[in-house]
């Protein structure tokens, strides 16, 4: 069995370096300089396919350790704007194909059995750039909203500041009484509001300056441990996830001891 949302750690994952990794690989391989840009249909399919896996093992890595809620950021608002119509169809391909090993697991495997589906972002554009996709996701979430176990935030078309943006405007519809955070994305969908306790972002380019996009922007307080890593998601392995956790869960440790 997972772990639950009120019980495990909250890990928010910021999944990037698919198309970086998959100009190194051509490099390596065919001998080919390429761009991001230069990539074709299908160079950006093995690319996102490579970082599908990568999310596997952070999936398996969470279900079995201490993680009750995993947010993947798996298409930002901003790509739904910016990015070009054969990435998106690619990376909407691994995200179907994330949400039948979701869908099996859920039926075959008894360690996945009570891990539930939740989508964060909006749905109005994705209805009109990809409506059986959405209905995937939403049927999901219907069929997975009473297990128990470990939540998995599938955020697709998401923005941190939007979200924190219509909780605010749900809240002060209502009356601005009590904590306008109980109308974020998770509490929203009855998942039990607690702080982000890690972030990771992959494939961070070490420029001197690190990104985190606002990410979970309304979850986070002066606890929130940043993770920047230089690797690119599809070299991003099980070990390094669970040392990030291991470090986590001793930093909170200490927080207690020292009380």
């Amino acid at each position: 069995m997972s772990t639950s949302p009120s019980e495990g750690l909250f890990i928010g994952f910021i999944l990037d370096g698919n198309r970086r990794q998959e100009v190194e690989d051509l490099a390596t391989v065919r001998g080919q300089t390429l761009t991001t840009s230069q990539l074709s249909f299908r160079d950006l399919v093995s690319a996102y396919t490579k970082g599908g896996e990568a999310v596997r093992g952070i999936m398996e890595t969470a279900r079995d350790g201490v993680v009750g809620t995993l947010a993947l950021w798996a298409w930002s608002e901003e790509n739904m704007t910016q990015r070009g119509a054969e990435v998106r169809e690619a990376t909407f391909a691994v995200i179907d194909s994330f949400l039948g090993d979701l869908e099996h697991a859920g039926r075959h495997d008894p360690a996945s059995a009570d891990v539930r589906l939740v989508h964060m972002g909006r749905t109005d554009r994705l209805s009109e750039a990809d409506p059986v996709l959405l209905a995937r996701i939403q049927r999901l979430c219907a069929e997975t909203r009473e297990r128990a176990g470990m939540v998995v935030a599938l955020c697709c078309d998401y923005s941190g500041p939007q979200e924190a943006d219509r909780a605010i405007r749900s809240w002060a519809e209502a009356g601005a009484q009590g904590d306008w955070r109980q109308y974020l994305d998770l509490p929203r969908q009855g998942v039990p509001f607690r702080p982000l306790d890690l972030l990771v972002r992959t494939g961070e380019d070490g420029g001197g300056l690190v990104h985190d996009n606002a990410f979970l922007h309304g979850y986070r307080n002066g606890q929130t441990e940043m993770a920047f890593t230089e690797t690119l998601l599809p070299h991003f392995t099980q070990d390094m996830f669970r040392a990030y956790l291991q470090r986590r869960l001793e930093a909170k440790g200490k927080r207690r001891g020292g009380k």
